[in-house]
C-alpha cells in the first residue's frame, strides 16, 4: 500500500508537531535546512515512496 502525498505530508506534521515544516519539506527539502539525519531519512522516505520493494537495496547496503 502506498501512502499518498497528502497522506505523508499529514503523517510528518503529526511526527514534527510543525505543519509548516512539514508542507515545507514535502515540497522539497531544498525550501528547509535538515540535519544529516534528517537528510538521510527523508532520502529514505522518498526512496519508499517512489520504489517500496527497492528499500531492500537500501537495507542490504547498510548491512
Amino acid at each position: 500500500m502506498q501512502l499518498s502525498r497528502v497522506q505523508l505530508q499529514a503523517a510528518l506534521a503529526n511526527v514534527l508537531n510543525d505543519t509548516v515544516r512539514a508542507q515545507r519539506i514535502a515540497q522539497g527539502d531544498r525550501h528547509v535546512r535538515l540535519s544529516a539525519t534528517e537528510a538521510a531519512l527523508a532520502d529514505i522516505a522518498e526512496r519508499l515512496t517512489r520504489d517500496p520493494g527497492g528499500i531492500r537495496d537500501v537495507v542490504q547496503g547498510c548491512a
